[in-house]
Protein backbone atom coordinates (compact mmCIF):
# COMPACT_ATOMS: atom_id res chain seq x y z
CA UNK A 1 0.00 0.00 0.00
CA UNK A 2 2.70 1.99 0.82
CA UNK A 3 4.09 1.80 -2.61
CA UNK A 4 0.76 2.79 -4.26
CA UNK A 5 0.58 5.89 -1.61
CA UNK A 6 4.22 6.70 -3.29
CA UNK A 7 3.25 6.19 -6.82
CA UNK A 8 -0.11 7.88 -6.33
CA UNK A 9 1.68 11.15 -5.11
CA UNK A 10 3.47 11.38 -8.42
CA UNK A 11 0.99 10.49 -10.62
CA UNK A 12 -1.39 12.96 -9.46
CA UNK A 13 1.14 15.65 -9.28
CA UNK A 14 2.10 14.80 -12.47
CA UNK A 15 -1.21 14.79 -13.75
CA UNK A 16 -2.33 18.45 -12.26
CA UNK A 17 1.06 19.47 -13.89
CA UNK A 18 0.51 18.73 -17.08
CA UNK A 19 -3.13 20.06 -17.30
CA UNK A 20 -3.33 22.63 -15.30
CA UNK A 21 -3.51 24.81 -17.83
CA UNK A 22 -7.64 23.99 -18.80
CA UNK A 23 -7.72 22.30 -15.73
CA UNK A 24 -10.17 24.80 -14.21
CA UNK A 25 -12.13 24.96 -17.27
CA UNK A 26 -12.69 21.36 -17.47
CA UNK A 27 -13.80 21.45 -14.01
CA UNK A 28 -17.10 23.57 -14.51
CA UNK A 29 -18.59 20.17 -16.66
CA UNK A 30 -20.34 23.37 -19.16
CA UNK A 31 -19.67 20.96 -21.86
CA UNK A 32 -20.85 17.46 -19.91
CA UNK A 33 -22.28 14.81 -22.48
CA UNK A 34 -26.31 14.75 -22.63
CA UNK A 35 -27.66 11.45 -22.59
CA UNK A 36 -31.59 11.69 -23.66
CA UNK A 37 -32.91 8.64 -21.96
CA UNK A 38 -37.07 8.05 -20.63
CA UNK A 39 -35.70 7.02 -16.78
CA UNK A 40 -38.38 7.80 -14.35
CA UNK A 41 -37.93 6.94 -10.44
CA UNK A 42 -39.71 4.20 -10.54
CA UNK A 43 -37.38 2.27 -12.72
CA UNK A 44 -34.39 2.95 -10.19
CA UNK A 45 -36.42 1.85 -7.70
CA UNK A 46 -37.27 -1.83 -9.87
CA UNK A 47 -33.51 -1.97 -10.67
CA UNK A 48 -33.03 -1.76 -6.60
CA UNK A 49 -35.29 -3.95 -5.32
CA UNK A 50 -36.27 -6.76 -8.46
CA UNK A 51 -32.47 -8.00 -8.27
CA UNK A 52 -32.74 -8.94 -4.46
CA UNK A 53 -36.81 -9.80 -4.71
CA UNK A 54 -35.38 -12.72 -7.39
CA UNK A 55 -32.73 -13.68 -5.49
CA UNK A 56 -34.31 -14.14 -2.36
CA UNK A 57 -37.06 -15.71 -3.92
CA UNK A 58 -34.51 -17.94 -5.51
CA UNK A 59 -33.29 -19.08 -2.13
CA UNK A 60 -36.59 -19.75 -1.21
CA UNK A 61 -37.14 -22.25 -3.19
CA UNK A 62 -33.85 -24.11 -2.68
CA UNK A 63 -31.82 -22.62 -5.97
CA UNK A 64 -29.62 -20.82 -4.02
CA UNK A 65 -27.78 -21.25 -0.24
CA UNK A 66 -28.54 -19.95 2.79
CA UNK A 67 -26.76 -15.80 2.57
CA UNK A 68 -26.49 -16.15 6.38
CA UNK A 69 -25.01 -19.43 6.68
CA UNK A 70 -21.02 -19.51 7.09
CA UNK A 71 -18.48 -20.45 5.18
CA UNK A 72 -18.65 -19.09 0.75
CA UNK A 73 -22.49 -19.51 0.59
CA UNK A 74 -22.82 -15.34 1.35
CA UNK A 75 -20.18 -15.10 -1.47
CA UNK A 76 -22.16 -17.25 -4.11
CA UNK A 77 -25.54 -15.45 -2.95
CA UNK A 78 -24.43 -12.04 -3.69
CA UNK A 79 -22.61 -13.32 -7.05
CA UNK A 80 -25.88 -14.07 -8.28
CA UNK A 81 -27.67 -11.17 -7.08
CA UNK A 82 -24.98 -9.01 -8.37
CA UNK A 83 -25.64 -10.33 -12.21
CA UNK A 84 -29.17 -10.24 -11.99
CA UNK A 85 -28.51 -6.36 -10.94
CA UNK A 86 -26.20 -6.36 -13.72
CA UNK A 87 -28.52 -8.03 -16.77
CA UNK A 88 -31.81 -6.07 -15.36
CA UNK A 89 -29.57 -2.95 -15.71
CA UNK A 90 -28.24 -3.62 -18.76
CA UNK A 91 -31.66 -4.08 -20.14
CA UNK A 92 -33.17 -1.23 -18.89
CA UNK A 93 -30.50 1.26 -20.17
CA UNK A 94 -30.61 -1.00 -23.75
CA UNK A 95 -34.50 0.61 -23.84
CA UNK A 96 -34.92 3.65 -22.09
CA UNK A 97 -32.02 5.17 -23.36
CA UNK A 98 -31.99 6.98 -26.87
CA UNK A 99 -28.71 5.07 -27.99
CA UNK A 100 -28.98 2.14 -26.22
CA UNK A 101 -25.86 0.52 -24.56
CA UNK A 102 -23.97 2.88 -27.05
CA UNK A 103 -24.71 6.10 -24.64
CA UNK A 104 -22.96 4.25 -21.94
CA UNK A 105 -20.03 2.27 -23.34
CA UNK A 106 -17.65 2.12 -26.56
CA UNK A 107 -16.07 -0.26 -28.73
CA UNK A 108 -13.81 2.63 -30.28
CA UNK A 109 -10.24 1.47 -29.58
CA UNK A 110 -9.12 4.89 -28.94
CA UNK A 111 -11.83 5.98 -26.58
CA UNK A 112 -10.94 2.36 -24.78
CA UNK A 113 -7.44 3.51 -24.57
CA UNK A 114 -7.90 7.17 -23.45
CA UNK A 115 -10.62 5.69 -20.91
CA UNK A 116 -8.08 2.99 -19.63
CA UNK A 117 -5.12 5.51 -19.58
CA UNK A 118 -7.71 8.11 -17.36
CA UNK A 119 -8.70 5.38 -15.15
CA UNK A 120 -5.11 4.41 -13.84
CA UNK A 121 -4.33 8.11 -13.27
CA UNK A 122 -7.05 8.39 -11.80
CA UNK A 123 -6.58 5.42 -9.42
CA UNK A 124 -3.49 6.31 -8.52
CA UNK A 125 -4.80 10.04 -7.90
CA UNK A 126 -7.78 8.57 -5.88
CA UNK A 127 -5.53 6.11 -3.76
CA UNK A 128 -3.26 8.07 -1.39
CA UNK A 129 -6.22 10.78 -0.84
CA UNK A 130 -8.90 8.23 0.33
CA UNK A 131 -5.77 6.35 2.27
CA UNK A 132 -5.27 9.61 4.06
CA UNK A 133 -8.95 10.78 5.04
CA UNK A 134 -9.30 7.53 6.33
CA UNK A 135 -6.15 7.23 8.27
CA UNK A 136 -6.99 10.86 9.38
CA UNK A 137 -10.64 9.92 10.49
CA UNK A 138 -9.71 6.90 12.38
CA UNK A 139 -7.50 8.74 14.64
CA UNK A 140 -10.06 11.53 15.44
CA UNK A 141 -12.39 8.62 15.87
CA UNK A 142 -9.63 6.89 18.36
CA UNK A 143 -8.88 9.87 20.04
CA UNK A 144 -12.18 10.15 20.87
CA UNK A 145 -12.99 7.04 22.31
CA UNK A 146 -15.02 5.75 19.08
CA UNK A 147 -14.36 2.17 18.36
CA UNK A 148 -13.40 1.51 14.64
CA UNK A 149 -15.84 -0.75 12.60
CA UNK A 150 -14.80 -3.93 11.33
CA UNK A 151 -16.68 -5.03 8.35
CA UNK A 152 -18.08 -8.51 9.33
CA UNK A 153 -17.95 -10.27 6.01
CA UNK A 154 -14.10 -9.56 5.31
CA UNK A 155 -13.31 -10.33 9.03
CA UNK A 156 -15.39 -13.95 7.97
CA UNK A 157 -13.65 -13.96 4.74
CA UNK A 158 -9.83 -13.78 6.06
CA UNK A 159 -10.59 -17.46 7.02
CA UNK A 160 -11.16 -18.52 3.93
CA UNK A 161 -8.85 -21.23 1.32
CA UNK A 162 -7.39 -19.11 -1.01
CA UNK A 163 -9.58 -19.98 -3.90
CA UNK A 164 -12.05 -19.03 -1.53
CA UNK A 165 -10.56 -15.36 -1.36
CA UNK A 166 -9.98 -15.34 -5.33
CA UNK A 167 -13.98 -15.76 -5.13
CA UNK A 168 -14.50 -13.17 -2.87
CA UNK A 169 -11.85 -10.67 -4.73
CA UNK A 170 -13.95 -11.12 -8.23
CA UNK A 171 -17.16 -10.35 -6.84
CA UNK A 172 -15.67 -7.05 -4.91
CA UNK A 173 -13.52 -6.02 -7.62
CA UNK A 174 -15.35 -6.69 -10.95
CA UNK A 175 -19.23 -7.50 -10.36
CA UNK A 176 -19.52 -5.22 -7.53
CA UNK A 177 -17.81 -2.20 -9.30
CA UNK A 178 -19.72 -3.07 -12.32
CA UNK A 179 -23.19 -3.11 -10.64
CA UNK A 180 -22.99 -0.03 -8.96
CA UNK A 181 -21.20 1.98 -11.49
CA UNK A 182 -24.84 0.58 -13.77
CA UNK A 183 -26.63 1.63 -10.81
CA UNK A 184 -25.12 4.75 -9.02
CA UNK A 185 -23.82 6.68 -12.13
CA UNK A 186 -25.63 4.93 -14.87
CA UNK A 187 -28.86 5.78 -14.01
CA UNK A 188 -29.50 7.61 -10.69
CA UNK A 189 -26.74 10.28 -11.76
CA UNK A 190 -28.50 10.33 -15.21
CA UNK A 191 -31.84 10.64 -14.13
CA UNK A 192 -30.72 13.91 -11.82
CA UNK A 193 -28.91 15.45 -14.76
CA UNK A 194 -32.52 15.90 -16.18
CA UNK A 195 -33.58 18.33 -13.15
CA UNK A 196 -30.15 19.39 -12.09
CA UNK A 197 -26.73 20.68 -13.09
CA UNK A 198 -24.01 17.91 -13.38
CA UNK A 199 -22.00 18.88 -10.42
CA UNK A 200 -25.55 18.94 -7.83
CA UNK A 201 -26.36 15.67 -9.86
CA UNK A 202 -22.87 14.45 -8.71
CA UNK A 203 -22.85 15.79 -5.15
CA UNK A 204 -26.73 14.07 -5.01
CA UNK A 205 -25.29 10.61 -6.03
CA UNK A 206 -22.74 10.33 -3.65
CA UNK A 207 -24.29 11.54 -1.01
CA UNK A 208 -26.73 8.14 -1.53
CA UNK A 209 -23.78 6.26 -2.58
CA UNK A 210 -22.19 6.73 0.80
CA UNK A 211 -25.33 6.32 2.67
CA UNK A 212 -25.50 2.79 0.99
CA UNK A 213 -22.78 1.89 3.11
CA UNK A 214 -24.16 2.19 6.46
CA UNK A 215 -21.84 0.86 9.35
CA UNK A 216 -19.12 2.03 7.86
CA UNK A 217 -18.45 5.59 9.29
CA UNK A 218 -14.74 5.37 9.54
CA UNK A 219 -14.90 5.31 5.60
CA UNK A 220 -17.45 7.79 4.89
CA UNK A 221 -14.83 10.51 3.77
CA UNK A 222 -12.83 8.16 1.77
CA UNK A 223 -16.35 6.87 -0.38
CA UNK A 224 -17.28 10.22 -0.90
CA UNK A 225 -14.34 11.50 -2.29
CA UNK A 226 -14.04 8.18 -4.70
CA UNK A 227 -17.84 8.79 -5.32
CA UNK A 228 -17.08 12.04 -6.68
CA UNK A 229 -14.39 11.33 -8.73
CA UNK A 230 -16.28 8.49 -10.01
CA UNK A 231 -19.14 10.86 -10.97
CA UNK A 232 -16.93 13.45 -12.76
CA UNK A 233 -15.03 10.94 -14.99
CA UNK A 234 -18.70 9.37 -16.18
CA UNK A 235 -19.86 13.50 -16.91
CA UNK A 236 -16.26 14.14 -18.82
CA UNK A 237 -16.62 11.39 -20.45
CA UNK A 238 -19.94 10.65 -21.47
CA UNK A 239 -18.84 6.70 -20.96
CA UNK A 240 -18.84 4.34 -17.77
CA UNK A 241 -16.14 2.72 -19.01
CA UNK A 242 -13.78 5.13 -16.60
CA UNK A 243 -15.78 4.64 -13.59
CA UNK A 244 -16.15 1.02 -13.43
CA UNK A 245 -11.94 0.84 -14.26
CA UNK A 246 -11.49 3.20 -11.45
CA UNK A 247 -13.58 1.60 -8.79
CA UNK A 248 -12.87 -1.67 -9.71
CA UNK A 249 -8.71 -0.59 -9.17
CA UNK A 250 -9.86 0.94 -5.75
CA UNK A 251 -11.83 -1.99 -4.71
CA UNK A 252 -9.08 -4.80 -5.52
CA UNK A 253 -6.45 -2.64 -4.09
CA UNK A 254 -8.43 -2.55 -0.56
CA UNK A 255 -10.22 -5.64 -1.02
CA UNK A 256 -6.50 -7.93 -2.02
CA UNK A 257 -4.99 -5.79 0.60
CA UNK A 258 -7.80 -7.15 3.14
CA UNK A 259 -7.65 -10.53 2.10
CA UNK A 260 -4.21 -11.55 1.84
CA UNK A 261 -1.72 -9.26 3.32
CA UNK A 262 -3.33 -9.06 6.63
CA UNK A 263 -3.50 -11.14 9.37
CA UNK A 264 -7.02 -12.77 10.29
Amino acid sequence: MLVIFQLGTLACLGWLVLSIRDRFRKASLAGAVERVNSLHPLMLLVAYILPLFLAVGAFKVGLLPDPTASGLNGTYFNIVLQLVQILIILLLIRHVFAGGLATSFSLNPRELANDGARSVVSWLCVMPIALGLLVVVEDILTSHGIEIPKHPSIENMKTFSFNGKLLVAFSASVLAPLAEELFYRGLLQTMLRKWVSAWAAILITSAIFVAAHVGLHNTWPSLLFLSVVLGYSYERTGRLTSPILIHSLFNATSVVNLLFFQSA
